[in-house]
């Protein structure tokens, strides 16, 4: 009989105690083995996101073809922004009231575009 054994069966609560012990690593490595393996897949989501940072993932084709369309629009209403402000050389009334329907016109493009927007990457989570 080894020293080990011998000690042991002399003090029978230490074998308890080491039986929890080696059952309790075995509890911690597994959870750490599925921590690890959560980490991983993580990783490869942000290696995946941080290749394709443009990469339009929309859940449907009816989503990206509205925010295709709100996009066009809201470059239309741009354009008259620019044109109203540029074509507004003096003129009856402040520049900012003979401007003020397309601004008004743009801004709300630009709200519906940005809660479509959000709308379509709520939906993907």
């Amino acid at each position: 009989m080894s020293v080990d054994q011998f000690f042991l069966q002399k003090h029978p609560e230490l074998t308890q105690l080491l039986r929890s012990a080696s059952k309790y690593n075995d509890a911690l490595l597994k959870h750490e083995q599925n921590e690890i393996d959560n980490l991983a897949k993580y990783i490869s989501e942000i290696e995946h996101v941080e290749k394709n940072p443009y990469e339009e993932n929309h859940a449907n084709k009816d989503k990206r073809d509205k925010l295709a369309k709100l996009k066009s629009e809201c470059e239309t209403q741009a354009k008259l922004v620019k044109q109203c402000f540029e074509n507004s050389n003096g003129g009856v009334g402040s520049l900012a009231s003979r401007c003020k329907g397309v601004v008004q016109s743009y801004e709300k493009c630009g709200q519906v575009a940005l809660e479509a927007f959000v709308d379509s990457r709520a939906t993907l989570t």
